[in-house]
């Protein structure tokens, strides 16, 4: 296949792949959240995944993406880097669990306790076992396999989830799934992968020098990034308690459910593209610009649609006695879809082997958003929200100048028409679907005219003013 066919190829299965995984979670949190969980057990398992998530930036070292970036990467190189990611795996389950003690004390209004954190641990171990083999896949774009991988295990692992559920298992059914995920897809990818590259017994410290170089800086970046990101929650859950996190987890988790479902099957494939094509500055930025309109096409009638639709979604989704996140929802739609703009920008970064500027743009975030988020905080839940979102838009032309300027030669003001028109449809959409609110009654009903009558003008919209998005659609056929 060619360049452009492999990449289509990769879209439509990460596209799959993604919207099956995003169905199912979805579906585990609604069955959980109206029938077996509490507000404050949804936030303890939020702290318990953004400790995760922290440990495996610090296992991955920021090589994953320095392998893809690097394309005349050696077997002894590959091989290195493997032991090195299985032997940060076990020193982290060891740090980890030998600081959950800490942890539980510094959370002493949200209910969580040591072993919680030790066992979901566990996953540290199992991932790093495969994590090079699923990278290795990336770069190939043999995103066919990475995807059936990824529903099996979260197919088999939901399961699990409901059935520990049923049986009155607690927050344990969503541990106990998690490191069961995990096993699954190490099994999966390890049997895969090992015919891409077997690992020999070796390690020469010196030829992974130039890894250790790219991955300090995206390692850096990353954990500050995360940080960034995921400081709301850990404040959240310090200061207003697990009930409160829980709140703002049910309305954060639909926000992000569009960047985490359509973002990822872009920039997946587009950064491995990126990457063939880091030497001419022209591809990279029409590569760029055209991936930055197709995903604020794609998110921002959503985002849309969801700053409008909050309540009754809420109430439809998780019940009524979650509907104290409208509020944050509504806030939360409006600063997402600011943020959704942002994604693209990494892949094109370490696309060009710029994880410097990813790292030194975030480490200037850490000294302004913890502040404003930890503000918010001493007032209340709706003023976090508030934070996020001045926040959000204040951040918008410093990120152009520091990170897309440095790389690409397009202006400020192209770089905001590319966003433009998918904005001013959404508006226009929303504006002439809003009145269905006041009209209707039954939630059903009132999601439904709202989306048939915002969804046809959006469409009507994009099909006489926005050609290049029909066209993109049309190579999918």
């Amino acid at each position: 296949m060619t360049l452009k066919q492999q990449t289509i190829s990769g879209i439509k299965w990460t596209s799959i792949s993604a919207i099956v995984l995003a169905a199912i979670l979805f579906l585990q949190q609604v069955l959980l959240a109206h029938f077996f969980l509490t507000k404050d057990e949804f936030g303890a398992m939020a702290i318990l995944l953004v400790i995760i998530g922290f440990a495996n930036i610090f296992i991955d070292m920021g090589v994953s993406n320095a392998i893809i970036y690097k394309q005349d990467i050696t077997n002894s190189q590959l091989s290195g880097l493997y032991w090195l990611n299985i032997f940060s795996g076990f020193i982290f389950f060891i740090i980890i669990s030998s600081i959950s003690p800490l942890i539980v004390m510094f959370y002493s209004k949200v209910q969580i306790h040591a072993h919680y954190i030790i066992i979901i641990s566990l996953s540290f171990v199992i991932t790093s076992v495969s994590r090079q083999f699923r990278i290795l896949l990336q770069k190939n774009l043999l995103f066919k396999n990475i995807s059936i991988i990824e529903i099996t295990a979260a197919a088999i692992s939901f399961a699990f989830c409901m059935y520990l559920a049923y049986i009155g298992k607690g927050i344990y059914s969503l541990i106990f799934s998690t490191v069961l995920n995990s096993l699954i897809q190490a099994i999966m990818l390890f049997i895969i992968g090992i015919k891409i590259h077997k690992p020999k017994f070796t390690y020469h410290h010196k030829e992974l020098k130039e890894f250790f170089g790219f991955g300090r800086f995206q390692m850096g970046g990353n954990i500050i990034n995360y940080f960034f990101t995921q400081i709301d929650t850990l404040l959240i859950g310090k200061f207003l308690g697990g009930d409160v996190l829980g709140l703002y987890t049910i309305a954060k988790t639909l926000v992000m459910a569009p960047i985490q479902l359509i973002n990822p099957i872009i920039t997946k494939v587009t950064f491995p593209v990126m990457s063939k094509m880091q030497d001419n500055a022209l591809a990279l930025k029409n590569i760029y610009l055209k991936t930055l309109n197709y995903l604020s096409s794609i998110n921002f009638p959503i985002y849309t649609m969801l700053l409008i639709l909050a309540q009754p979604v809420i109430i439809i989704v998780y019940g009524p006695k979650w509907v104290d996140a409208t509020y944050i929802l509504q806030v939360l739609s409006v600063t997402f879809l600011i943020r959704s703009t942002g994604n693209p920008v990494g892949a094109l970064l370490y696309a060009k082997g710029r994880a410097d500027l990813v790292f030194y743009w975030v480490l200037s975030l850490i000294f302004v958003i913890p502040v404003g988020i930890f503000i918010g905080s001493l007032w209340g839940i709706n003023e976090v929200c508030y934070a996020l979102l001045i926040l959000q838009i204040v951040l918008h032309y410093p990120s152009y100048h520091f990170l897309i300027k440095k790389i690409i030669p397009v202006s400020f003001l192209d770089y905001n028409l590319n966003l433009a028109k998918p904005l001013l449809f959404s508006v226009i959409a929303g504006c002439l679907s809003f009145f269905w609110v006041f009209i209707v009654t039954d939630n059903y009903l009132k999601i439904a005219f709202v989306l048939a009558t915002g969804g046809f003008i959006y469409a009507c919209m994009n099909y006489f003013f926005n050609k290049n998005i029909i066209k993109a659609l049309k190579e999918f056929k």
